[in-house]
């Protein structure tokens, strides 16, 4: 299968890495395999994966993102940003990288679930950033940047600390 996304790509030591347009950012993303001999079919599932998000997903990404914002901002004592639509994020958040995972032996490039785990920056928690953690159509994390496990059960998703996307705030 031809890269149709990828582009600029290359290879050291095994790591793939590439970049793609981002319809939804306006901008490339870097795309960086994480493990070594990561097929680019898989790379390339992933990065078309993100490009076919439906609305309804990235509306909720949006808002789960917010979620953090306002949590954030109260945990250190700061005015969060206030946002008309939830779409009104993205002016708030800007794409560093996207990781693609090795995924199961018991899967192929094929049959394994796209994953998408993005690296963001954010206005808000310039530090830690933002992340985001989708496999196939579910969300699994949004929340500070902390390189989250990406094919565990949604048990470990729900139960993980300042995950926004099962409601879990700050302490």
């Amino acid at each position: 299968m031809p890269a149709a996304l990828l582009k600029e790509i290359t290879e050291t030591q095994g790591y793939l890495s590439a970049l793609f347009d981002s319809s939804l950012f306006g901008q490339p993303i870097q795309v960086n395999a994480v493990e070594p001999d990561i097929p680019l079919m898989y790379a390339e599932r992933c990065a078309q994966a993100f490009q076919a998000l439906s609305p309804a997903l990235l509306q909720q990404l949006y808002r789960y993102s917010y979620d953090y914002c306002i949590d954030f901002c109260a945990y250190v004592g700061e005015t969060p940003l206030v946002i008309q639509q939830p779409e009104d994020i993205l002016q708030y958040i800007a794409p560093m990288s996207m990781e693609i995972p090795a995924f199961p032996e018991e899967y192929t490039a094929e049959t394994a679930d796209p994953v998408l785990h993005l690296e963001l920056e954010c206005e808000w928690e310039p530090e830690h950033g933002l992340e985001w953690l989708i496999r196939g159509h579910d969300i699994l994390y949004v929340g500070s940047c902390e390189m989250v496990s990406e094919w565990r059960d949604k048990e470990y998703y729900r139960e993980y600390h300042g995950n926004y996307a099962f409601g879990n705030k700050l302490d």
